[in-house]
Parts: structure tokens; C-alpha cells; sequence
């Protein structure tokens, strides 16, 4: 009986804060293209949407709390967690705005504490089911799926500059400026480096290929679903479909649509079975399906943008970048994910390192031996 009221109530808990961080994306998603047509203000209706969001997780949050179990408690901490980085972004980011006047780049330190605070919210939801061991199998996936979705998104969202600034700087080279405030074509959209804040332009293929490759692994290796890299690029690409075309319906700054996330997680969910039992051979090869699949993209060229601007050499950062991803999925399944998957390159370089320079030379050894074993000459 009290397994199944924990189990009732957890699920009421998990749909609940699932409808709340969606609110939130919609209104992170209206803010951004808001901010391409409308100078800003505290009290925008985006805003309102995305702290209602916020607010209904929150409410959430502290009605299950004073139910649950001392060790959950200590789990959904983290999401207090979050939301106290939340809140103390939101003053960070209105005093950048009173000390450094208004600014449209979503990469501004401000910005970037509010999409920390929301990622680590949605961590501490996600720590949350794992630690669940009343909900059902289907349920638990579902949610996680929809969790690994909402991560994707946060990491995501600061590429919307780019995406949407390819669309308004098309419109701008050819003197259409309808869709745009008076004043914010002459404060903020007279050049092209204006229109995507600054930032340089390998960031948005080497950003995205680190994404993808921490979502998607962490997606396959949590064990969801065969195609699970798929169903969550599958989900994103759906709502920034919608959103997209609601925006055009209403007459706001659409942005391109990261179509290749979908054929690049499909190769992934291909490459991780191909190379199943060859951890490491597995790595490899879905490392290189994101790093081509997402630099293919530069080569694509069309009358009206499809992606923003992708130099050639956006390769070369792209390479680190999707190391970097790697290696934050696998530390968080060995630190976080308990249980899910503790074998991997990541945990038997810090198994080893640990020894010092002996213990390295161990695992080099035994890299080369198990190399020469699967793979004969090859490996040399």
C-alpha cells in the first residue's frame, strides 16, 4: 500500500514539474525571438511564461518534499539547488541590464547563470526518477527520455542567437526591416557581428557537436531504448518545429531549425549497436558520427538559410569539443547515474591515475594489450 501511494505520488510529482519545465522552454523560446522585435522589459509576457514555469516546478518541489523519504530528500536538493542559482541570476541579470544597458546576446554572463540555474533544476528532477524505485519501468524511461530532452534543450537554447540571427541578417540584406523595432535596428543590428552578439562563428558547430555528443551518450548508456538518441533529438526537433511555425503564424523572428540533429542521432543509435561490445571502438565511432554529421552541415548551401554561417575549420573545434562531451557523460554516469554504466575509458583513467605515473603506464599497457587482442596487427 505505501509502495504504491510513493508510486502515485512520485508520477503526480514528475508530470507536474514535466508540465512546468515545459512552460518555461516556451517562454525561453518566445524571449528570444521576442528580444529580436521588441526592445526588452522585466515584465514581458515571455518572462511571465517562463517564470510561471519555474514557479509551478517549484510549488511542486516543496508539496513532495515534506512527503517523501529522507534519502529522496536528499536528491531533490539538487533542485533547490537550482533554483537558488535561479533566482540569484535573475538579479544578476537585471543589474547587467541597469549597469551595461540592454543586450540581445543570449552568451552574456547574465543569461548564461539563468540556463545554469534551469539545467541544474532539471538534473536534480532527473537524479529524482533514478532514485525512484517504486515507479514502473515504462513510466521511469518515459520521464527520463523526456528529462535527457529537456537537458538537450538547455544546452541548446544559447544557439538560438545564431539560428534566429541567420534569419534576421537574410531580411536585413535585402532592407526588410518590418519584423523589427526602430530602435533596436539602430542600436544593436547595423552589422552582421552585431546581429550574432559577438560571438564567433566555428562556436555554433563546435557548441552543438559537444551537445550532442553529452546528450545522446548519456541517452544510449542510461540503457532507455534502442533508438533513445533518436527519440530525444526526435523531441527536440519537434518543439523547435512547432514553435518555429507559431512564430511565423504570429509574425515574430523564426530561426533556422537544427534539422541535423535527427539524421545524426539516428547514425548514433546505429554506430553505439554496430560497436556493441567494444566500449572503446564504440566511443570512437560515435564521436566521429557527430563530428561529421555535424560538419557536413557547412557544406549545405541554399538560397534562404537553413543554419547559420559553419567556416570549414569549424572541424578542428569541434574535435575537443565533442572530447569534452565525452568525458562529461561518462564522469556523470560513474559519479551521478549510480549503477548505469561504471565501465568505460573515463573510469579507468581515473582508476588508474590515481596510482600516479606508474598507474598510467599500467593502462597504457593494458590499452595496447587489449588492442592487439580485438584488433591483431590492426591496432599497430
Amino acid at each position: 500500500m505505501l509502495s504504491r501511494l510513493l508510486s502515485d505520488r512520485r508520477r503526480l510529482f514528475h508530470v507536474v514539474i514535466l508540465f512546468g519545465f515545459i512552460c518555461g522552454s516556451l517562454g525561453g523560446a518566445w524571449d528570444a525571438s521576442y528580444h529580436f522585435k521588441y526592445l526588452r522589459d522585466l515584465y514581458q509576457l515571455p518572462h511571465i511564461l517562463n517564470a510561471t514555469g519555474h514557479l509551478i516546478v517549484l510549488v511542486a518541489l516543496c508539496v513532495q518534499y515534506r512527503r517523501e523519504t529522507p534519502q529522496m530528500r536528499k536528491t531533490l536538493r539538487v533542485m533547490f539547488a537550482g533554483f537558488i542559482v535561479f533566482a540569484l541570476a535573475i538579479g544578476f541579470d537585471q543589474w547587467w541590464h541597469v549597469m551595461f544597458g540592454i543586450d540581445l546576446t543570449i552568451w552574456s554572463p547574465a543569461h548564461l547563470s539563468l540556463y545554469t540555474g534551469s539545467l541544474i533544476i532539471i538534473v536534480g528532477a532527473t537524479l529524482a526518477m533514478l532514485e525512484d524505485g517504486h515507479a514502473s519501468p515504462r513510466f521511469r524511461r518515459a520521464m527520463l527520455l523526456a528529462y535527457l530532452f529537456l537537458i538537450l534543450e538547455s544546452f541548446w537554447f544559447p544557439l538560438i542567437q545564431q539560428e534566429q540571427g541567420v534569419i534576421v541578417q537574410y531580411y536585413l540584406d535585402r532592407n526588410i526591416y518590418t519584423f523589427i523595432h526602430h530602435d533596436l535596428f539602430l542600436e544593436f543590428f547595423r552589422t552582421p557581428h552585431s546581429v550574432y552578439g559577438g560571438i564567433p562563428a566555428v562556436v555554433y558547430g563546435a557548441w552543438a557537436a559537444g551537445s550532442l555528443m553529452l546528450v545522446l551518450t548519456l541517452a544510449k548508456k542510461m540503457k532507455l531504448h534502442f533508438w533513445s538518441a533518436s527519440i530525444v533529438a526526435g523531441l527536440y526537433l519537434v518543439i523547435r518545429i512547432v514553435t518555429n511555425a507559431v512564430f511565423v503564424l504570429v509574425a515574430y523572428p523564426a530561426s533556422t531549425v537544427p534539422y541535423f540533429v535527427l539524421p545524426v542521432a539516428f547514425c548514433f543509435d546505429a554506430a553505439f549497436a554496430l560497436a556493441a561490445g567494444y566500449g572503446r571502438v564504440r566511443a570512437f565511432l560515435t564521436a566521429a558520427v557527430v563530428i561529421v554529421g555535424v560538419n557536413v552541415v557547412a557544406f549545405v548551401e541554399t538560397p534562404f538559410p537553413v543554419h547559420p554561417p559553419m567556416p570549414v575549420e569549424t572541424w578542428a573545434y569541434s574535435v575537443p569539443a565533442v572530447l569534452l562531451g565525452y568525458l562529461l557523460a561518462e564522469l556523470s554516469l560513474v559519479t551521478l547515474f549510480k549503477g548505469h554504466e561504471k565501465k568505460g575509458i573515463v573510469h579507468d583513467m581515473v582508476r588508474y591515475g590515481m596510482n600516479g605515473y606508474a598507474g598510467t603506464v599500467r593502462y597504457a599497457k593494458q590499452q595496447y594489450v587489449w588492442g592487439r587482442t580485438k584488433f591483431g596487427a590492426w591496432w599497430n
